[in-house]
């Protein structure tokens, strides 16, 4: 597995990033083949099997490379503290907060709408598994899963998709809120603590088992 933009050839390189920008603005159904080789000028209609196999395996690739870049923004902030922190604020921020220390600007955007269209298309696919997590984040995810044992999988994973979706959906569109409100908040400190505290306020719900006694 490649793990680095770099690692690519130019051509699959202009792929990646047609790709990832077409996802991030229309969707993964709206991704067709034929539009990311138009945009990445691409001539050879070939060119995505070429280098990647399919369009399915494109979209892995480029899973795969910004996780990567996620992934050592994680490792710095974790080589920056004396332990894991032992409490679900701490442990969410770590799996959270490095998405802001590897992208800026559109490009943050995009990572986050690539992501948030990966989730809602389907959260158990095994883009997410935990064999294809780096190690600061498997360490972080089974940290946060230890705080949450009395859950079962399928509500952890549920809520922790939750709260990773409204991160990134508030990260997405701060600046359209602020816009909209007319106010500095979305751009604050407190815009993005808000954002925490929502996810924390998830994984910290009394549980239910799947199916039995769940909440209407």
């Amino acid at each position: 597995m490649k793990a680095k933009l770099e690692d690519y050839g130019p051509g699959a390189q202009k792929l990646l990033l047609a790709a990832e920008e077409i996802i991030a603005e229309r969707g993964i159904e709206g991704a067709s083949i034929r539009e990311i080789l138009r945009v990445a000028k691409q001539g050879n209609n070939s060119a995505i099997y070429r280098h990647f196999g399919s369009k399915d395996l494109l979209i892995r690739a480029i899973y795969d490379v910004r996780q990567a870049e996620v992934e050592d923004c994680r490792m710095l902030r974790m080589q920056r503290l004396p332990h894991l922190p032992g409490d679900i604020r701490g442990l969410l921020e770590l799996f959270l907060l490095p998405v802001l220390d590897a992208f800026k600007g559109r490009q943050r955007w995009i990572y986050s709408q690539f992501i948030l269209h990966l989730i809602l298309n389907d959260p158990f696919d095994d883009a997410f598994d935990s064999v294809r997590e780096g190690p600061a984040v498997r360490a972080v995810h089974q940290a946060l899963r230890a705080r949450c044992a009395a859950m079962s999988d399928q509500v952890f994973t549920m809520r922790l998709s939750v709260a990773v979706t409204n991160f990134l959906m508030g990260v997405s569109y701060g600046d359209r809120v602020a816009n909209l409100t007319g106010g500095r908040y979305p751009r604050s400190d407190q815009y993005l603590e808000d954002l925490i505290s929502t996810g924390c306020a998830l994984l910290m719900l009394p549980p239910f088992a799947d199916g039995q006694d769940a909440p209407a």
